[in-house]
């Protein structure tokens, strides 16, 4: 009898386990070495990396520290991945990827050249990346830079998602000080990221997509009076190769922009603002339906998703 109980259980666990790892298509990470930041040696290796989901950043972590892994939290599903950087070069990066399976949280750190699985294919630097964050002041772009504290919350995922949260307390905006919540959502089988801000004072919020040297193709679209596209094509991809980029939204905008950016701002100061980004890169495999190559399979894709 108990053998046969005993067999039961292990059969069961095996099944849960095969259920689990097939439907598991989606992560959102932040991995942090084990000691504490180091400012004199912010690329001290001492361990494993340990999962943070309710993290506050240190205030002198510095661009490329080893401290957090891939420098600050992953989203990744079966098709793509994403990332911000934790520091105060709060920018939103894109992942290319060879592969549907998941693999952010335990490749090297080391993300800038291709491997079998992908690489970081952004190269990001004063300009906006992929649909970054940031406000409109006085005709210039402001990003999302000084805070007294900046908290990061992975969220518990509801099936087939995942949510993260960001709560930049009494940031310097200009002559002003505001709280700003940055939520973000990401499905699985989908490209798209789902941004939505929320501020404590009216602000004219603004984001983009880099003014890459390999764009080919730009267009800046209002369907029905409603929903603004803004998207690129072309060689652009930090090695070469072709990337399709978009950033669509139901808020009312303008579009302009400046050296190093194509952009979008709110037409009006407001305490939220909503938006998506999306990337496809050629390498990628065709995983599914939402493969996309092509400046119109870019815009196909967006008219399908606002359709829904």
């Amino acid at each position: 009898m108990r053998q046969a109980i005993l067999l039961i259980f292990t059969f069961f666990s095996f099944f849960l386990f095969a259920q689990k790892t097939e439907q598991t298509q989606i992560q959102a990470f932040l991995k942090h070495q084990p000691h504490l930041f180091d400012e004199s040696d912010p690329n001290k290796i001492t361990g494993a990396y340990v999962n943070e989901n309710n993290f506050v950043v240190p205030e002198n972590i510095e661009p490329n520290s080893n401290w957090i892994k891939h420098e600050g939290v992953v989203w990744e599903n079966d098709v793509i991945a994403y990332r911000f950087f934790a520091n105060d070069r709060f920018r939103f990066d894109v992942f290319g990827k060879k592969t549907p399976q998941l693999i952010l949280d335990t490749v090297s750190t080391d993300v800038s050249q291709l491997t079998d699985w992908g690489g970081a294919i952004l190269k990001e630097n004063v300009n906006l990346g992929i649909g970054t964050p940031a406000f409109y002041i006085d005709n210039h772009i402001v990003s999302f830079t000084k805070q007294k504290t900046k908290t990061i919350k992975i969220l518990p995922s509801k099936e087939n998602q995942v949510h993260i949260q960001v709560f930049f307390e009494e940031m310097k905006v200009k002559n002003d000080v505001i709280d700003v919540t940055l939520d973000i959502v990401f499905k699985v089988g989908n490209p798209t990221t789902y941004v939505n801000l929320t501020t404590s004072k009216p602000m004219v919020f603004a984001t983009g997509l880099a003014k890459n040297p390999g764009v080919t193709e730009i267009k800046r679209r209002l369907i029905d009076k409603k929903t603004a596209i803004l998207s690129t094509y072309g060689i652009q991809s930090f090695h070469h190769h072709g990337l399709g980029m978009a950033i669509y939204t139901n808020e009312k905008i303008r579009f302009i922009s400046n050296k190093q950016n194509y952009l979008m701002f709110s037409r009006k100061p407001s305490t939220t603002f909503a938006y998506q980004f999306m990337a496809n890169w050629s390498l990628q495999p065709a995983l599914n339906a939402n493969q996309i190559s092509t400046m119109n399979e870019i815009e196909q894709y967006i008219f399908k998703e606002i359709s829904n």
